[in-house]
């Protein structure tokens, strides 16, 4: 996906087309140490990625992928189970991004996928779920079962310009700017250096 390698390795802080919450702009979070356990959970999803993509000689000192986000997605399970979704109030703005990040992956298992998009969709109604976090992973799931996605996130994401107008008007009805907006932003922005953790790409 086109998008998806653009936006690999960007900062969990960051949006698309988005700039990072400058200092004395993010609102702390009421549980630090839930917000820095998801934090770590998806840097090491996102390091994991990165390690097997600089060749065969540190491949030993890799996780693999599939191990991290199994081990990942237990571990959001049972914070979900505690707290209910960790939402902007409870972890802040990186760590609802973080805990977003750890369900986009989740592939395996397209039931705990639809459950994590039914908390996000309850917080994303009372404000404690940004925008980015509905959409992404909505799409992610109409594109694993085959069906057209909302809000174009997904690689090219967009068919025709008839689509191009379904999904602008989804993307406007939760605050989103429109798709080719969007696309053109990720495409032109430059790769990315360094490992870093992966925002709202489809990934």
């Amino acid at each position: 996906m086109v998008i998806a390698t653009l936006l690999a390795l960007q900062s969990l802080a960051s949006w698309a087309g988005e700039p990072a919450p400058g200092p004395g702009t993010q609102p702390s979070a009421r549980n630090e140490a839930l917000r820095r356990e998801l934090v770590r959970m998806a840097e090491e999803d996102q390091t994991s990625v990165a390690c097997h993509r600089t060749g065969p000689s540190d491949l030993l000192l890799c996780r693999e992928t599939g191990e991290v986000r199994d081990d990942n997605q237990i571990a959001l399970d049972r914070i979900i189970a505690e707290h209910g979704w960790p939402g902007l109030t409870l972890v802040g703005v990186d760590g609802q991004r973080a805990a977003w990040l750890i369900a986009q992956h989740a592939d395996d298992d397209i039931a705990f996928q639809k459950n994590c998009l039914d908390l996000i969709r309850e917080a994303f109604v009372i404000g404690e779920a940004e925008a980015n976090a509905l959409a992404y992973l909505t799409d992610r799931i109409l594109t694993h079962e085959g069906n057209p996605q909302m809000y174009g996130t997904q690689g090219g994401g967009v068919t025709s310009p008839e689509d191009e107008i379904r999904v602008d008007a989804n993307r406007k009805a939760i605050g989103l700017e429109p798709w080719r907006v969007y696309f053109e932003k990720v495409r032109k922005r430059p790769a990315p250096k360094g490992v870093r953790i992966a925002p709202w790409a489809g990934i």
